[in-house]
């Protein structure tokens, strides 16, 4: 119902499992290199593209974060102008990747969690440290106010705008998307 192409578990309200054609890992898998298994026809060249943290971009576009998309267009890794943008890193040193790929590490888990309004509990399974989890979401909610401003506006609008716990949007293709159980 999203129009993305994500894999999911047994039943619809169970998240995980499947496959996300739009995310492949780049390594194998229980052994399996999923990405090997495509192969182009005779004369064809299958490519990879990456959108290059699309997702935290557009969320700093949308939200108007002119600090983190003035260090993007610099040309900084996108998690490295979020850790500069929210004091964590202050560029001098190098690239983040290169002086402290740990911090790179928990600015883009941080940053691509809590920027869809993910809560500690979730965020501390996914790095495996419950109190870790809640300080990202702390710290994400704390030096993102244009963000969270930005949530409890689509939030308003969107109860606003919803039938019966439905909502749709419309899209650019004439196409909407629908939410349902809001």
């Amino acid at each position: 119902h999203t129009l993305r192409w994500v894999g999911a578990g047994g039943d619809d309200n169970e998240a995980g499992g499947g496959v996300n054609m739009q995310n492949l890992p780049q390594k194998p898998f229980e052994n399996v290199d999923m990405r090997s298994l495509f192969i182009p026809r005779r004369g064809h060249k299958m490519i990879i593209a990456d959108y290059s943290a699309i997702e935290g971009v557009v969320l700093a576009w949308v939200s108007k974060d002119k600090t983190t998309l003035d260090l993007f267009r610099q040309g900084k890794d996108f998690y490295e102008s979020n850790a500069i943008s929210m004091g964590l890193y202050d560029g001098d040193r190098g690239p983040l990747k290169s002086v402290d790929p740990d911090l790179r590490q928990r600015v883009k888990v941080m940053s691509l969690g809590a920027q869809y309004r993910m809560g500690g509990q979730r965020l501390g399974d996914l790095v495996d440290d419950l109190e870790l989890g809640k300080e990202l979401v702390r710290l994400f909610r704390e030096l993102n106010p244009a963000v969270v401003s930005l949530w409890s506006r689509l939030e308003t609008r969107i109860l606003e705008d919803s039938e019966g716990g439905k909502w749709r949007m419309p899209l650019p293709s004439g196409r909407s998307i629908r939410y349902e159980n809001i």
